[in-house]
């Protein structure tokens, strides 16, 4: 029997190791959290540098094929660097991607590298599977001074870690607080502007680099919506939801001509809608909307009744995730299809969490009585 030469080790302990992370991810039990140990991202950030991208109003997105959470943000006066961060669920680390501009963009759309400028990312970054891109559908809150902003869609290659620009966002779909979702039936991404009046609805066809517009100004009455909304789609119904700050909304997506938005009532445990830009997620699996906003307690919507039901941990759970970021958490709460699992990060010194929906996510419905 042969047996490896120690140069060979280290390759396999590491192999070893990252094995056995993905085992444990696979391994969490229904109801359950998990903390990555020693998983802050600031510690693989530049030397010396504090890289201030989560706090300050920034979102991420999830990447389906390298099974990663994307972390992207900074702006106004938090921070110039406009590097990306990624954590593998395979690995369980984090890898900086790329390296901050320098010198970086001030109050303009890209530095002199031609790397978009540092900025606030709320709710309008997204993974798009239909070209293997991570975007940003616009920008605002640029570093240094916070007023200035941009219509560009910028997308990052991982494979060439290039972004290049793609058909600008409509006027008024994109801005402060903007939100946005991506429609799993489609692969087509939803965004509708924020933070003023005169907003609409745009859809965007990565396959075709194009958007459409469902709504000119004004068609959705006197609405001024904040920039502590997050939204999700239900692919089954074809439905947007927009979660947040105290307001629950959504839209038709399959409707013709405008779309409007209708103000939601929903009942039940509720109080996750008053989160300032909670995680909010759809699962398919179990047809609700999965909401969180700090601690270990997760809210799941149905989007036929409408009704919120709470999610206590299970039993045996030991782990509570910190509190959320005081901003909100955007889209750095994200569902991993890979696993079946969510993953949440809330701050640049803190571990990252993993949590499993328990098993009745989604109540059993009563049976029919018949004859």
């Amino acid at each position: 029997m042969r047996h490896p030469s120690p140069c060979c080790l280290p390759i396999l302990l590491l192999a070893a190791a990252r094995a056995m992370a993905g085992d444990a991810v696979d391994g969490l039990k229904p109801g359950c959290w998990m903390e990555v140990a020693n998983s802050a991202l600031a510690a693989v950030a530049p030397a010396g540098v504090k890289p201030n991208v989560i706090a300050p109003w920034s979102g991420g997105a999830f990447d389906s094929k390298r099974d990663q959470l994307i972390v992207w943000g900074g702006g106004h006066g938090d921070y110039s660097g406009n590097e990306i961060y990624a954590f593998n669920l395979k690995t369980l680390a984090w890898t900086r991607v790329t390296e901050p501009s320098n010198p970086p963009a001030k109050d303009v759309p890209y530095a002199a590298d031609g790397g978009p400028c540092s900025r606030h990312t709320y709710n309008y970054l997204q993974y798009l599977p239909a070209i293997d891109r991570f975007v940003s559908l616009g920008g605002a809150g640029f570093w240094q001074s916070g007023q200035t902003g941009t219509d560009h869609l910028d997308a990052f290659d991982f494979q060439t870690k290039k972004w290049a620009p793609l058909k600008a966002v409509p006027p008024r779909a994109f801005g402060i607080g903007a939100f946005s979702a991506v429609d799993a039936a489609t692969g087509h991404v939803w965004q509708h502007g924020a933070g003023g009046k005169c907003l609409i609805l745009a859809q965007y066809a990565p396959e075709k680099d194009t958007w459409t517009t469902h709504g000119g100004q004004w068609t959705e009455g006197d609405n001024d919506f904040s920039y502590y909304l997050t939204a999700a789609i239900d692919a089954k119904r074809q439905v947007m939801y927009a979660c947040g700050g105290g307001a629950l909304w959504s839209w038709k997506l399959a409707a013709s001509g405008d779309i409007k938005a209708e103000a939601v009532t929903s009942t039940g445990d509720s109080q996750i809608v008053k989160a300032p830009s909670p995680g909010f997620e759809y699962h398919a699996a179990s047809d609700r909307f999965i909401a969180w906003s700090g601690g270990a307690e997760v809210f799941a919507l149905d989007p036929a009744t409408r009704v919120w039901s709470r999610l206590a941990p299970a039993a045996g759970n030991t782990v509570t995730p910190s509190k959320a970021a005081g901003n909100g958490t955007f889209g750095r709460f994200r569902y991993v299809p890979k696993r079946d699992v969510f993953v949440v990060v809330n701050d640049i010194a803190e571990n990252v969490f993993i949590y499993r929906l328990p098993k009745d996510a989604a109540p059993a419905k009563p049976a029919k009585v018949g004859r």
